[in-house]
């Protein structure tokens, strides 16, 4: 390993919280999560029934 190689590695190490949200991408999964319900609904023509609740995990 040269000397140049050792200045552009990043000082910082441990993750931190806002690395691991990052990871989980919030916007995308809700975005998932709202056309998801969306088309449940609308195949149902309404609410889903008794097996919305554990196929949602509720």
């Amino acid at each position: 390993m040269t000397a140049g190689m050792a200045e552009t590695r990043p000082e910082r190490i441990s993750a931190t919280w806002r690395d691991y949200l990052a990871l989980t991408k919030p916007k995308v999964i809700s975005l998932l999560l709202w056309t998801t319900l969306t088309a449940m609904f609308m195949a149902a023509q309404g609410w889903p029934g008794e097996t919305f609740g554990p196929a949602c995990g509720c």
